[in-house]
């Protein structure tokens, strides 16, 4: 059975940017993404978050990076449609961190296995695991006996 898990943009803001010392494991996530050993889920509610970031803070000139990128990720994510349900639990949640608590609702209705981010402290609520990619790989291994080096591309 894949894992499905939902990926916090810390994540995919370390495999984009290459942000060391976080790059190599959040890499190894996303290439087993993109050949579906895993799947990796972000919301939409974390979209518009992402594309600032690529964006360089909103800057039009970059438009056309941004979509690249965007195409590209789109190999190794699927997207789950945030809808007005999640919008009003949200609201409604007792969760400080607004971004966190979309990031757990999409966990929640796609079902999640877990939830990937660097920080593990914005989710002590979630009723879904947590784990850093260091944390999910050891989990992998330990858990199903799966193991993964360093990445391939």
């Amino acid at each position: 059975m894949i894992m499905r898990l939902v990926v916090e943009n810390d994540i995919l803001i370390d495999y984009l940017i290459c942000r060391e010392p976080f790059s190599e494991k959040a890499t190894l996530l996303m290439e087993l993404g993109y050949t579906n050993e895993l799947e990796l889920w972000i919301g939409t509610s974390q979209i518009t978050d992402l594309i600032y970031v690529i964006t360089d803070g909103g800057r039009v000139s970059e438009a056309a990076y941004a979509k690249k990128t965007m195409r590209a990720l789109r190999k190794m994510l699927r997207i789950y449609a945030t809808d007005e349900e999640d919008y009003d639990a949200v609201a409604a949640s007792t969760w400080e961190d607004i971004e966190d608590a979309f990031v757990f609702q999409t966990a929640m209705k796609v079902k999640a296995d877990a939830i990937i981010t660097r920080d593990a402290s914005g989710f002590s609520r979630s009723s879904i695991p947590t784990f850093t990619c260091e944390e999910l790989f050891i989990h992998l291994a330990d858990e199903m006996g799966l193991e993964y080096g360093t990445t391939a591309f």
